[in-house]
């Protein structure tokens, strides 16, 4: 991935190994801290961030996230998008980060290497 240096993506692979306990880039995402925990109850509706976190993967999704949009003109335009929608701008660094832990995860499972062409 553009932005994903020796050390961070180490501290990626160990930080989720063994993959395989994850069954889907949501599992995964909850697990790093970068999606929120939904509550209904009656009509009630309301979310809260997740507090039981992998601190070091979610510093290294976060990191990779600032990186690869530094680097990647696909993932500058995705930014872009997301602050056009009123969102503020580290609300639309977690939104890429979300989207890279899916690139991630299809990475890491399929044993590819990255093509940026698919994105």
């Amino acid at each position: 991935l553009p932005g994903c240096g020796l050390i961070l993506g180490a501290t990626i692979l160990a930080e989720l190994s063994p993959i395989a306990r994850f069954k889907s880039h949501h599992q995964v995402a909850m697990y790093v801290g970068l999606t929120r925990l939904r509550y209904e109850s009656g009509q009630t509706r309301t979310s809260r961030r997740v507090r039981l976190v992998n601190r070091r993967a979610k510093w290294a999704f976060r990191r990779l996230a600032l990186l690869n949009q530094q680097r990647c003109r696909r993932s500058q335009a995705y930014v872009v998008r997301q602050l056009d929608r009123g969102k503020t701008p580290k609300r639309a660094r977690l939104a890429l980060a979300r989207q890279l832990v899916k690139v991630a995860l299809a990475l890491i499972k399929t044993g590819q290497p990255f093509n940026p062409d698919r994105l």
